[in-house]
């Protein structure tokens, strides 16, 4: 899927800015593994919040969609999650759909939720995809919510220490889903991330 630089670099400057609040605020913001109730907080100096996380009847293997994030007039902000999701996946799905919510702009928005789980599901198949915004913003928001939980300069780091990365147990100590750590550990992402991120000093 083909993203605007301008639109990846704002998206990941959000991710930097909530990693630098979870640092600063936490007690355990060196550490590997962000927790929940920690960056629901930093979160929440973003002007998200409160938020309500829910889960729905629906299992995970039943369906395409393992959660919906939803903005509320009020100013609460809803998260449903389908049930039966393992503590990594469920971890990862909260922070994915909190930092939509932080990087969302009006353009980024589809209320066709069929269609865009349609759109979703044919443009994340394809390379050379070119979808509307509101796709664009779901890798978006998948890739700044890697870079909050498992930052490129970590994945750099263990890189530069590792031949073979052990990504069971990456997956272990950040407690992220494997098939996450296995997708930004690899040459792919690493190099199409690289000219974004930021690096090792």
């Amino acid at each position: 899927m083909h993203i605007k630089p301008q639109h990846l670099e704002a998206a990941l400057a959000k991710a930097n800015e909530l990693n630098d609040h979870y640092g600063l605020h936490h007690l355990t913001g060196a550490d590997p593994q962000k927790y929940v109730d920690y960056f629901l907080s930093s979160c929440g100096a973003f002007g998200i919040g409160p938020v309500r996380i829910v889960e729905i009847d629906i299992a995970f293997e039943d369906s395409a969609v393992y959660s919906v994030c939803v903005m509320n007039k009020d100013g609460a902000t809803d998260i449903a999650l389908a049930k039966g999701l393992n503590h990594c996946w469920k971890r990862y799905t909260i922070c994915k759909e909190l930092v939509h919510v932080l990087i969302d702009r009006e353009e980024y928005r589809n209320l066709n939720l069929s269609q865009h789980t349609e759109e979703v599901a044919v443009a994340f198949s394809l390379d050379d995809s070119r979808p509307g915004l509101a796709v664009t913003a779901e890798l978006l928001s998948e890739i700044s919510s890697m870079e909050f939980l498992f930052p490129y300069a970590h994945r750099e780091k263990i890189l530069r220490l590792q031949q073979t990365p052990n990504f069971l147990a990456i997956a272990q100590q950040y407690r992220i889903p494997q098939l996450l750590v296995d997708r930004y550990l690899g040459a792919r992402h690493m190099e199409s991330l690289k000219g974004h991120s930021r690096r090792l000093a």
